[in-house]
């Protein structure tokens, strides 16, 4: 799963087009291509991510165990229960919650650098 939401955008960045949005975003930092450099924060930025999925996934499966539903609500809602019931899954509560706010910190900190950009 961490490899599909890693290889879509890399894929996105490799299109023609990119490298127009790309130039206009960075530049031509330390003298290298701006998509390289848009390759290489985006790796940098999303290491943390397939241990944010691994931990959630490890919700989702004892969600499963335990008899709920694996619908959207479901999965919400023990996200924010699942530590109460089972101790032991409180460091996975944490790294998922964790990942959803640094990608949040990103989003945001994306927007801000774009708006002051004139993007």
């Amino acid at each position: 799963m961490s490899l599909i939401f890693y290889v879509i955008p890399i894929a996105i960045l490799a299109e023609p087009e990119s490298r127009t949005i790309a130039a206009k975003a960075f530049g031509s930092p330390v003298g290298i291509s701006p998509r390289i450099f848009a390759f290489l924060i985006f790796t940098i930025l999303y290491i943390p991510f397939p241990f944010v999925f691994w931990h959630a996934i490890t919700i989702a499966m004892k969600t499963h165990d335990d008899g709920n539903g694996l619908g959207s609500i479901a999965l919400l809602v023990d996200l924010f229960e699942v530590g109460k019931r089972h101790p032991s899954l409180r460091r996975s509560q944490f790294f998922v919650f964790g990942g959803l706010a640094y990608f949040v910190l990103i989003c945001l900190t994306w927007i801000v650098y774009c708006s002051i950009r004139g993007m």
